[in-house]
């Protein structure tokens, strides 16, 4: 499999669980995938999920300045 394929793949999963999230949780969507970011057990799943944030706050304009905060811990 290409690298940009992986990549592609990647962000749409990614993409599927920001709705899910939102779907689910609807206006608390943001704030949980943050915690999630924030206990997560590798850097790897850290970065994932700020990305699910990201992409959460991106579609319902719901970012807070905290956001940034948090990604550089």
């Amino acid at each position: 499999m290409s690298h940009s394929r992986q990549i592609r793949e990647l962000r749409l999963e990614i993409g599927f669980e920001a709705e899910a999230l939102a779907a689910a949780l609807g206006e608390r969507a943001y704030e949980a995938a943050l915690q999630r970011a924030q206990e997560a057990s590798s850097d790897a799943m850290a970065r994932d999920w700020s990305v699910v944030a990201a992409t959460i706050g991106r579609r319902t304009g719901n970012r807070s300045a905290s956001f940034f905060s948090r990604l550089i811990h």
